[in-house]
């Protein structure tokens, strides 16, 4: 619960704002012509607007990929396997 209500005061940009504003956007005029399909797209777009600190790389802030661990073994320690073709 912490870590949704970080995410909800969190990243608040010019972009973010944009993103939300259109995610409102998109859920009232659904709202109001009854288009389901455009309530659930909206609801959508306004849930990844608020939930994600996600610009897209904007103003050099990013968050970097995560890495997988290393693996303790060195070049020498690597076997390799000839692969002989028959005729």
């Amino acid at each position: 619960m912490t870590k949704a209500l970080n995410a909800l005061q969190s990243g608040w940009g010019l972009m973010k704002m944009i993103r939300v504003g259109l995610g409102l956007f998109i859920v009232l005029s659904a709202i109001q012509e009854g288009w389901i399909g455009g309530m659930l797209f909206g609801g959508f777009f306004l849930t990844m607007a608020l939930f994600t600190d996600g610009g897209c790389c904007i103003g050099g802030v990013c968050t970097p990929a995560t890495r997988k661990p290393e693996s303790n073994k060195s070049i020498q320690d690597i076997d390799y396997e000839e692969v002989v073709i028959k005729k």
